[in-house]
């Protein structure tokens, strides 16, 4: 969230009351423009961003409804918040359902209630804000994509810049690299931008991960085998290195190669040919080789465990992955990007991450698996999200918090009738009972105003009625009805 003073708008045509706003705005330490009309308003609005417009439904120009639709298309991440005269409920409700966040009747008999709800739509509005811009360099990625670059190195730091730099310079090259960086890095993703760079991104791209094949097996994997070559060899087996041919071979983990193989490897890369299992004849490579590994290469050497020729061989030019903890101001795009992945894969139509959960993705350290983690948490959240539109903290770190949870009923851990259903289903009576106990407790502890119970539950009014709605729940003289 950005550091700058939060900008308001105040739009009131009462000089008094339009002098008070300023005056207090300012002591509250916000940037203050003001108009007296709604056509000075609507100019201020189109020359500069503001977080907030605070607009008079009784302005002489413009009517209050009219100039909130117009501030929206003006300006559609600026939070609108009216004022009305007191005693003036349909001005107030044209207004919201012109898409004001919330209304006001001056003279403001609450000021703290007030501030807290212009702070947190000043926070909602730069959300907004810094979600357009992030949709905006997804749509960029996207457009680079479609023309075969290095669309899924997801980043603008001047560490991933540094990255895409060293591989547009080695990629047309056609030389062996090494590929270094902690796991979960994207040393995958690195490979296969090489090998989109290169003159050989027309051919196939094979990943081979050295440490997942049996040393028994990873020969005849990379070599191919001659039928009749063993017990099993019932035909002939093409390897990955003549799969590969107009290609790149990627050698994923090669820190964890077999010391016999590492030999043949070294061979087959210094004469450019190899011969199948049990084959006579050569046969040439025609493809480039890329290796990677989380390992330090020169510490195996010293150990005995790796070839010290080979790495000689392998790492003409080293390509080395940042860790996440590294570039941390890629966390936003990266987790809006796996927002939209898992929204198409979980068919989810979650448009935000709320701001303290991105808070919370950036204040991680991410030192065991780096943006794979990252990708997890977004996945797990999303997968595991029943209600609103949104990531809360909540979705990201599901273990109670005394804050936040609400009374569940005793019997929930044993009632039968859910423990003997399939789990997805099981598991939504649960969640669709917690929050029908929730949006209870919450207006039951705001005695039942619904504004104070949005407040209470982090919502804003129109999504905690939705939610009322959706789960039958409506308040009628004061107590809390089924619809």
């Amino acid at each position: 969230m950005s550091d700058a003073r939060p900008s308001v708008l105040v739009v009131e045509g009462q000089t008094l009351v339009r002098r008070g706003f300023q005056r207090q705005f300012h002591q509250q330490g916000f940037d203050v423009e003001a108009a007296a009309t709604g056509a000075r308003a609507l100019e201020l609005a189109g020359g500069r961003s503001f977080d907030l417009a605070l607009v008079s439904t009784d302005l002489d120009d413009i009517d209050g409804p009219t100039l909130v639709r117009r501030l929206r298309v003006v300006s559609p991440e600026t939070a609108v918040i009216a004022i009305t005269a007191e005693g003036q409920a349909e001005d107030a409700f044209r207004v919201l359902k012109e898409g004001a966040r919330d209304y006001f009747e001056v003279p403001i008999s609450d000021i703290e209630r007030f501030y807290r709800v212009v702070r947190s739509n000043v926070e909602l509005a730069r959300h907004a804000a810094e979600v357009r811009a992030l949709r905006a360099r997804m749509a960029r990625l996207e457009e680079i994509r479609q023309n075969g670059s290095m669309a899924e190195l997801i980043g603008n730091s001047p560490a991933m810049e540094q990255l895409k730099a060293n591989i547009a310079r080695v990629g047309a090259a056609g030389i062996e690299v090494l590929v270094t960086g902690p796991s979960g890095s994207g040393k995958e993703l690195v490979a296969r931008a090489l090998h989109a760079q290169g003159a050989h991104r027309n051919g196939p791209f094979v990943a081979v991960n050295c440490a997942a094949i049996p040393s028994t097996l990873l020969e005849s994997e990379l070599f191919g085998a001659e039928r009749g070559a063993f017990t099993d060899a019932r035909q002939t087996k093409l390897g990955l290195f003549e799969v590969a041919e107009g290609g790149t071979v990627f050698l994923d983990e090669i820190g964890d190669m077999p010391y016999d193989t590492q030999a043949k490897l070294l061979r087959v890369l210094q004469v450019r040919e190899f011969m199948r299992i049990g084959g006579t004849r050569p046969i040439k490579l025609r493809a480039r080789v890329v290796s990677a590994t989380h390992q330090d290469l020169r510490q195996r050497v010293a150990e005995g465990r790796f070839r010290q020729d080979l790495l000689f061989r392998i790492n003409a030019v080293e390509i080395r992955v940042p860790p996440l903890a590294e570039r941390k101001e890629d966390i936003p795009l990266l987790a809006w990007y796996f927002l939209q992945k898992y929204n198409r894969e979980f068919d989810r139509d979650i448009r935000r991450i709320a701001p303290d959960a991105m808070r919370h993705l950036t204040s991680l350290d991410y030192t065991e698996n780096n943006v794979r983690e990252l990708e997890n948490l977004i996945r797990r959240a999303v997968a595991l999200s029943f209600e609103g539109d949104e990531i809360t903290l909540a979705d990201l770190d599901p273990s109670p918090s005394p804050v936040t949870s609400a009374p569940v009923p005793a019997a929930i851990p044993s009632e039968p009738e859910w423990l003997d259903l399939p789990y997805k289903e099981a598991k939504a009576r649960v969640v669709t009972e917690f929050t029908r106990n929730y949006i209870v407790a919450r207006l039951e502890e705001a005695n039942y105003n619904i504004t104070r119970a949005a407040e209470l539950a982090g919502m804003l009014r129109p999504n905690f009625s939705a939610l009322m709605r959706r789960h039958g729940i409506r308040v009628q003289n004061h107590r809390i009805v089924k619809a």
